[in-house]
């Protein structure tokens, strides 16, 4: 006997998306896979080669000051790192 029906729903999260936001590279994988891009095409859009980019990513290098008005349109916001 049933005493309720309850469906939950929820969005699967995406695969190998960060939970926690603690670096630029994790804003930045975040956001590319938002919008389904692999690396080189997150990379185009910033004006960057795939490699700069995958540094940023992976945390090996950080953005000259320059190009945090690129990251910050493709965020959407400035990250707090």
């Amino acid at each position: 006997m049933r005493f309720c029906e309850v469906t939950l729903k929820a969005s699967k999260p995406i695969a190998g998306n960060p939970l926690e936001l603690r670096t630029l590279g994790d804003h930045l994988k975040r956001r590319r896979l938002e919008l389904k891009l692999e690396q080189r095409d997150a990379a185009k859009l910033l004006g960057l080669s795939k490699r700069n980019y995958q540094a940023w990513e992976w945390g090996d290098k950080r953005p000259r000051l320059r190009k945090w008005v690129s990251i910050t349109r493709f965020l959407g916001y400035l990250p707090a790192v």
